[in-house]
């Protein structure tokens, strides 16, 4: 899913997506990282498990290190791939 123009992803975005494959941050043109209100956003139900193990978000190469500062990032980063 090509989403360059998100600001906010909700605590609920993509809870139970479970065949969510990829979020495609990489073509953003500002510096500013989208506000992650809580991991849940990528978690199953009542659960503490991701909604995919293999998901990815792709992020350009020059904000890495900028998504790891932000709040709740840090928490995905495994699932984080610059691009």
């Amino acid at each position: 899913m090509d989403i360059p123009y998100v600001r906010y992803i909700g605590k609920n975005a993509f809870t139970d997506c479970l065949n969510l494959k990829v979020l495609d941050f990489s073509k953003k043109t500002d510096t500013d990282i989208p506000v992650l209100a809580s991991l849940t956003a990528f978690m199953k139900s009542n659960s503490l498990e991701f909604v995919n193990e293999t998901f990815k978000i792709k992020i350009p190469k020059n904000l890495y290190s900028k998504w790891l500062m932000a709040p709740n990032w840090e928490g995905l980063k495994k699932f984080l791939v610059e691009v």
